[in-house]
């Protein structure tokens, strides 16, 4: 809406010293040669009754002046606008603000323009339109300190002969410096979550289409320091981290509450419910059920709400849970085969959690590494075969660990165009183990391994590291990276724990540190906690970081353990 006023009070000082300044620059044109041609001063004579050029102090007066005074025609009239926004200003810099000015009824004066209302932290510049400025600039700078968030801000001109005054809205959004906290979510940025019990686990994460988010795990009961899993429990947050309360009437269910029951993985099936697998004291290892929105489990999924693991399968872990883009679910862990060796392990289900026997042998596929194989990380590429990556090693030596990566056809089978025989162990051996991957266009792998520190790897489409990326063949940088992803910008993000730190590195497209990332190209987040584990990440809509896991809370001797989450500026 534009307002008319006539009174100033409430103005800062500086403004008012501004506008004098002006006003006597404008009064000197009149009788100055030296003015440029350009700018009025206002040489017609007014009449007795017209308003004088000074602020008369009244109250403000309706868009169209009428305020029982009457208007002075010889000045004009004038109007601004901006551009609705948001103008983007991050912490530690400056951004610019464009004001157009139209003028009618041949108004000429000079006017100051200037915002108000701008949040904590944030300061703006003010300036002069002159009678030829069809725009001017002011520039808005926020400090390190300033308030993160939207909010609306006006941005006001004022003729300094008449005193009016007019006023555009535009929207000002506050961002923090990529890798660095955002403050607007939760609680200053973090979000910790109980689902009842004595402890609550955070071991997955899902990020729904509409940002909302899902930490799975499991409530623990007994001793404090020594709990056990009592059943699953999920956390649904807002997209801004609050919790959800038309999920389970709090933001949280414990469902079902069973001895050794937690979950360990979940997929999102939109308007169908969330997938969760949950490892149970059953031989095969879990089962998988589906949530609705309201946080009940589903009965119309696999039996009576449960989904059971192909008849063969025997101790099944899943790391992930996976949809094809038809709907079915592939779940990729670890299992026994029948000489009780630990293998990679893959299954496939229905989507609505019927045993699809096509897949594999009656469901299920079993890949033996060495002697064992642990899967940490799978994805299902566009043309249907299953990427899978993890360690091979010794079962009867604990540094013998080797990153071991396997692809099978949308079938199930080993495909034997890809290492040996579908396989392909990666480096020498102790080097570590396959921890996440991402699809190289049009045929490769980045593959991100390590032991202690992280290394990045470019393999292609036969299993072969390629040595052609970084200086020496890959990027290896101080980090116990354990998850890969990439952003829209195909910026590369590696996340990992440790000890109580939470650790991120960015990448540009050419492998090399996006020093605009953190410090650097790497942030190390201080949780406060003793320790964080089972750390999970992803990405919102516009590219906001959430990373979840589970937080050990102080004191030592008996922590409280607590499901975890924040958001982190991309």
């Amino acid at each position: 809406m534009l307002i008319r006023r006539r009174g100033l009070g409430g103005r800062p000082a500086w403004f008012l010293s501004v506008l004098f300044s002006v006003a006597l620059l404008e009064q000197a044109c009149g009788s100055s040669d030296s003015c440029e041609e350009t700018r009025s001063c206002g040489s017609e004579k007014k009449d007795a009754g017209s308003d004088s050029a000074a602020p008369d102090g009244g109250n403000d007066a309706t868009a169209d002046g009428s305020d029982g005074s009457p208007t002075d025609a010889a000045l004009g009239d004038f109007s601004i606008s901006s551009a609705p926004g948001p103008v983007t200003l991050t912490v530690g810099n400056s951004n610019e603000v464009t004001v157009s000015v139209a003028r009618t009824n041949g108004s000429s004066e000079s006017l100051v323009v200037s915002a108000e209302g701008l949040p904590p932290g944030v300061t703006s510049t003010s300036a002069i339109a002159g009678a030829n400025d069809a725009s001017v600039t002011l520039t808005l700078t926020a400090t390190l300190a300033a308030l993160q968030g939207s909010k609306d801000i006006t941005v006001a001109a004022t003729g300094v002969s008449s005193g009016l005054t007019r006023n555009a809205t535009t929207s000002l959004f506050v961002r923090g410096r990529p890798g660095s906290l955002d403050t607007t979510f939760g609680k200053q940025g973090y979000v910790e979550a109980h689902a009842g019990g004595v402890d609550s686990y955070s071991r997955d994460l899902s990020i729904g289409a509409d940002d909302t988010i899902v930490l799975v795990g499991w409530v623990g009961v007994g001793p404090v320091g020594a709990t056990t899993p009592n059943g699953t429990a999920l956390a649904k947050l807002t997209p801004d981290g609050t919790p959800d309360s038309s999920f389970g009437g709090s933001g949280t269910i414990h469902e079902p509450i069973a001895d050794g029951d937690h979950g360990y993985a979940i997929t999102s099936q939109g308007a169908k419910g969330l997938v969760v697998f949950s490892q149970t004291k059953a031989a095969a290892g879990g089962v998988l059920r589906r949530y609705l929105g309201n946080g009940s489990i589903d009965t119309s999924f696999g039996s009576g709400g449960v989904a059971s693991l192909p008849a063969a399968t025997k101790g099944f872990t899943a790391r992930n849970l996976l949809q094809q883009s038809d709907g079915k679910l592939i779940a990729v862990g670890v299992a026994l085969n029948a000489s009780n060796d630990w293998n990679f392990a893959a299954m496939r289900l229905t989507a609505d959690g019927q045993v699809d026997t096509s897949f594999g042998t009656g469901g299920l596929v079993l890949v033996p590494g060495g002697a064992c194989a642990s899967a940490d990380d799978a994805r299902v590429h566009s043309n249907g075969s299953i990427m899978v990556v993890g360690e091979s090693h010794d079962c009867y030596d604990p540094q013998s660990f080797q990153p071991f990566m396997v692809k099978l056809t949308p079938a199930g089978a080993l495909d034997s165009n890809f290492g040996t025989q579908g396989k392909s162990l990666l480096f020498a051996p102790t080097s570590g183990r396959a921890h996440s991957f991402l699809f190289e266009p049009p045929s490769s792998f980045i593959v991100l391994t390590g032991k202690g520190i992280g290394t990045l790897s470019l393999v292609d489409s036969a299993g072969k590291d390629t040595q052609t990326i970084g200086d020496f063949g890959s990027v290896t940088f101080p980090q116990n990276a354990t998850h890969l992803l990439r952003q829209n910008d195909n910026k590369i993000l590696a996340v990992g724990t440790v000890g109580e730190h939470v650790l991120m590195t960015r990448f540009l497209p050419d492998f090399k540190l996006d020093t605009t990332f953190g410090e650097g190209g790497q942030k190390v987040v201080s949780t406060g906690a003793l320790l964080m584990y089972g750390v999970r990440v992803g990405f919102q809509k516009d590219g906001r970081i959430i990373v979840a896991g589970t937080k050990w809370i102080p004191p030592y001797t008996a922590p409280t353990i607590r499901m975890w989450a924040a958001r982190f500026w991309n």
